[in-house]
């Protein structure tokens, strides 16, 4: 495949093998090629890196520019997909954000903070209204 025929859609036909050479191509041309700019480069890089990265391709990280610029537009790694009857997401390798707990306000419970000896599937969060003053 050549690099102007590359979009993130026609990553996902190409061999792992090939994958790999297209992402040694990328840094053998970067700055050196008048048919490409250096931010074409980049966008490539950075197409053939989330392709890889999702695949579970390894590559090597240079300490060079065009890894440098390509780092910060990488996307986040997703979480993993179990192949299964309904594909389910594995929630422990879900990485989420911190919930921030306001007290009274917000509270966690479900089968995932209670969990021993078992397989819990969720957490449920509770977002409780205003609370009424007793009378009394």
């Amino acid at each position: 495949m050549k690099l102007k025929e590359i979009s993130p859609k026609s990553l996902k036909k190409v061999p792992d093998t090939e994958l790999s050479a297209l992402h040694l191509r990328c840094h053998q041309l970067y700055g050196k090629t008048k048919e490409f700019t250096k931010d074409d480069i980049v966008k490539i890089h950075v197409w053939i890196l989330n392709e890889m990265r999702y695949r579970g391709v390894g590559y090597l990280i240079q300490d060079n520019e065009l890894d440098r610029k390509s780092r910060p537009l990488l996307r986040k790694e997703e979480p993993e997909v179990q192949k299964g009857p309904l594909e389910e997401t594995d929630l422990s390798k879900l990485k989420v954000p911190p919930i921030i707990f306001i007290p009274r306000f917000l509270r966690v419970s479900g089968s995932q903070i209670y969990a021993r000896n078992r397989s819990p599937n969720d957490i449920d969060i509770i977002v409780c209204g205003e609370e009424e003053e007793e009378n009394g």
